[in-house]
């Protein structure tokens, strides 16, 4: 996906698509996984904090103040 594709993702995301929000999480959730692997070696707790990272980043998406900051926003 584009950064475009990206950033319009996430513009609807902080609006509250729920359905945009699943497909960024989709994109994201990959790399997202593969760093908490890589810090913590063991691939059952970094399912577990990625999963404790994208309901930390649902709650609290609304409160993202640009789309272009959400990789750094996310980490």
């Amino acid at each position: 996906m584009s950064d475009t594709g990206a950033v319009i993702l996430v513009q609807r995301a902080v609006k509250g698509d729920r359905t945009a929000f699943d497909k960024l999480c989709g994109i994201k959730s990959r790399k997202m996984l593969f760093i908490a692997y890589n810090i913590l070696g063991d691939y059952h707790e970094a399912e577990d904090v990625v999963q404790e990272a994208i309901l930390a980043m649902f709650m609290n998406i609304k409160k993202l103040r640009s789309a272009e900051a959400f990789d750094g926003w996310m980490s």
